[in-house]
């Protein structure tokens, strides 16, 4: 600092001027040096014809008003630094001067010999820093032009702050960034050009890197235009000719497509990891229902949401089930359902027939939010359809607790999956016709002969533990060749259906009804005491063929025979008594028909073997 300020002091009440000279000369750290005049005609005229350190202005002048009176004032005295004494509490006239390139707005009634002083002093002291930034005032005299080039040329953002972190330096790059002139950057902290998150960011490092008093980097990111952008930021401090550091100087490099590039490189590495292991799962033969588990958590995973869901569409075409899903309440999969309409997200996937994404389901008009996603706060999501053969499956989505803009990749890996599920339940889907096939007859959707001796197998092993009877029945309708030779084989099919559904109501739960063949059928009764149980069972059956049949709007009386074998006296293995069943089939059909028969070891003996009886 000089020895000596010399003050231009421009203040029209004698009183005030009075006032500030005897605060001046108050002040016992330097010497002040005082020019008074009190119009801004005479302070421009001053101003051209000496040199001063500072201006004292008051901006109520007989021939100037507010804030033009700074204009004019600046205009003249460019580079000098103007502190502005007013009456005025005004805080958004203060931060207005301050824009317009005063070092400071004090209130004259909260005044004092030594702070005015000393805000003289710091005013002084903060405009030569920022005169230092000037190429000029470094003496790089013709190399001014260049400087200024490589500063406004870069697209890279370079500034300067001050100690209480106020823009004293950007470049154009930087106001083409904030969308404002440099001239409402400058004096501005980040507080006022950036959201709060992002600028307790900046102000950190800033900190951090006045405080160390070395060159630091760092990533920063911050809110501009409703987009998170990141930035490269170099910063080091800003130090004067004494080595005091003042502030700081950085230089910023926008990041944020590399980021995004690198992120969604790593997204699609998760996303391709995810299809694979699903994939691996789904040919390791996981269980559908695990594999929906699966899924659910790896597509969680692969898009970084909170919540993922799989709605199975009912039978009914009319509800959507929680098939599967992460992130929801403990209870609520396999057990919350869904109206399959507009209600529901998952619902207006189907009716669109197309991938549907919400940015904010709280003002998304297109269907109603259902009461599940917002109890879980979810606000933003995506949805796909899973298809099937016939129709829709159901849908996959994806929920996130904050606004979010789903991609089309994202979309796209959302489908991948959808159509690895699909493939994969239509692959059960047919494995489990050619399990059925294998064990159920086509016609009747009865259990076939495969089937039958596997049950009566089962049957014989429990028998013998229990010390139980098994009785076989075999039953043949009598005079199907003829109904079937005369009507057609169409109506043949169709008396063998009506049979199945007719005998069905005649046995128990346990009990297997099979048909082996023809106009075969087969009843197993497991788990038998008495032979009279046995006996009801086949009167029930003769008795379930008396009322005729309909068939092609006409009524046929239809009858049956049937022949019993019982364990253990008939046979003790599945051959034997199929076999022995079949013989007592036989006896019956010689008996006249429209009976049953018990096998004996005397073929022509009718009567049934002593047996215990309850």
């Amino acid at each position: 600092m000089t020895d000596s300020i010399k003050v231009l002091l421009v203040e029209d009440n004698p009183a005030d001027a009075r006032l500030v000279r005897e605060w001046l000369v108050e002040a016992n750290t330097v010497r002040f040096r005082i020019a008074h005049v009190d119009r801004i005609v005479d302070a421009l005229e001053a101003l051209g014809k000496e040199a001063f350190h500072v201006v004292l202005l008051d901006l109520s002048l007989p021939d100037a008003q507010g804030l033009e009176t700074l204009k004019r004032i600046r205009s003249e005295a460019r580079g000098l630094p103007i502190v502005v004494l007013s009456y005025r509490q005004d805080e958004d006239l203060a931060l207005q001067a301050i824009r317009m390139g005063a070092q400071d707005y004090l209130i004259k009634a909260e005044e004092s010999g030594g702070l005015l002083a000393r805000s003289i002093r710091y005013a002084i002291e903060r405009n030569r820093a920022e005169a230092r930034l000037s190429p000029k005032e470094e003496g790089l005299g013709e190399n001014h032009h260049l400087f200024r080039a490589v500063i406004e040329g870069t697209t890279d953002y370079i500034y300067a702050k001050d100690l209480q972190g106020r823009y004293v330096m950007a470049n154009s790059a930087a106001a083409r960034l904030l969308g404002k002139p440099t001239e409402e950057i400058l004096r501005r902290t980040d507080h006022e050009l950036f959201d709060q998150r992002g600028a307790l960011l900046i102000t950190e490092d800033d900190r951090r890197t006045i405080q160390t008093g070395e060159t630091q980097t760092f990533e920063e990111s911050v809110m501009i235009d409703e987009r998170v952008r990141t930035f490269l930021s170099t910063k080091a401090p800003w130090r004067n000719q004494r080595g005091e550091v003042i502030g700081l100087v950085g230089i910023s490099r926008d990041i944020t497509e590399r980021k995004e590039a690198e992120e969604s490189i790593r997204a699609h590495a998760r996303q391709q990891k995810a299809l694979a292991e699903l994939g691996q799962h789904a040919l390791a033969g996981f269980d559908l229902y695990a594999l929906l588990d699966q899924a659910a958590v790896s597509v969680a995973r692969a898009l970084e949401t909170e919540y993922c869901k799989i709605l199975e569409l009912l039978p009914n075409g009319k509800t959507l089930l929680l098939r599967a899903g992460v992130g929801w309440k403990e209870g609520l999969i396999r057990t919350a359902t869904f109206a399959a309409n507009s209600e529901s997200q998952g619902g207006y996937t189907l009716l669109e027939k197309s991938p549907v994404t919400v940015e904010d389901l709280r003002t998304d008009a297109r269907f109603t939010s259902p009461t599940l996603l917002r109890e879980h706060g979810a606000i933003s999501g995506a949805s796909v359809i899973i298809p099937g053969a016939s129709r829709p499956f159901g849908t996959l989505s994806v929920h996130s607790t904050r606004p979010r803009r789903f991609a089309q990749e994202e979309i796209r890996f959302l489908e991948g999956v959808a159509h690895l599920l699909a493939t994969s339940i239509e692959r059960r889907c047919a494995q489990e016709m050619i399990r059925h096939q294998a064990y159920y007859d086509m016609l009747t959707g009865l259990p076939n002969r495969s089937l039958l001796e596997n049950h009566l197998s089962l049957a014989i092993a429990q028998a013998d533990r229990h010390n139980d009877l098994v009785a076989l029945m075999f039953l043949d309708l009598d005079c199907f060749k003829e109904i079937n030779d005369t009507l057609g084989h169409p109506t043949g099919d169709q008396l063998l259906k009506a049979v199945s559904e007719r005998l069905a109501a005649c046995v128990r739960d346990g009990d297997t009804f099979a048909r082996i063949g023809g106009d075969e059928f087969t009843i197993l009764l497991p788990e038998i005491d008495t032979i009279e149980k046995v006996t009801r069972v086949a009167e029930r059956i003769i008795a379930a063929f008396a009322p005729p049949f309909r068939l092609d709007g006409a009524e046929h009386s239809v009858s049956a025979s049937i022949g019993i074998a019982l364990y253990p006296h008939a046979g003790r293995d599945t051959e034997t008594l199929l076999r022995n069943a079949d013989t007592a089939l036989y006896c019956a059909k010689k008996r006249g028909r429209n009976t049953f028969c018990f096998f004996s070891e005397n073929d022509r003996q009718e009567a049934a073997p002593p047996l215990r009886r309850g």
